[in-house]
């Protein structure tokens, strides 16, 4: 389990049985990485986590899934990344119901999933609209 915690699990708003997930440590101490398993049925979901000490804490409402797609990337500029400086990118998303929020995150995702390697942070994300983010991917990061 993730840092100092016993039991992680999503519940989903729909009233059904609870799902245990996995969880990784990051540098952080107060952020764990989680992995959603596929397939799980489209409704809200709370998370609740056990410390080993027999604390909990839950965050209702941590996130949701959809039954379609509301946001498909239509570009990132340029589409190659050398790992030796800084390159910044510029992220395009369709037309779709959804847009990009506000206030962003963005992660490299491995092409293959493969257990041990997480997703990527990139920084300085920069909202432009609902269709337009630039970001940097910092020099070192590991592109998969």
């Amino acid at each position: 389990m993730g840092g100092n915690l016993a039991n992680v699990r999503i519940v989903p708003n729909n009233g059904l049985e609870p799902t245990e997930i996995d969880v990784e440590s990051t540098n952080s101490p107060n952020r764990f990485l989680a992995t959603i398993p596929p397939n799980i049925t489209a409704t809200s979901y709370a998370l609740l986590a056990d410390t080993p000490v027999g604390c909990s804490l839950s965050l209702p409402n941590a996130f949701s899934v959809v039954e379609q797609l509301n946001l498909q990337l239509t570009g990132v500029e340029p589409n190659y990344v050398f790992t030796q400086q800084d390159i910044g990118v510029t992220i395009t998303v369709n037309d779709a119901v959804l847009g990009f929020e506000e206030v962003p995150r963005v992660y490299i995702n491995p092409t293959t999933p493969t257990p041990g390697i997480n997703a990527v942070p990139i920084e300085s994300v920069t909202y432009k609209d609902s269709k337009t983010i630039t970001a940097l991917i910092p020099k070192g990061t590991l592109i998969f």
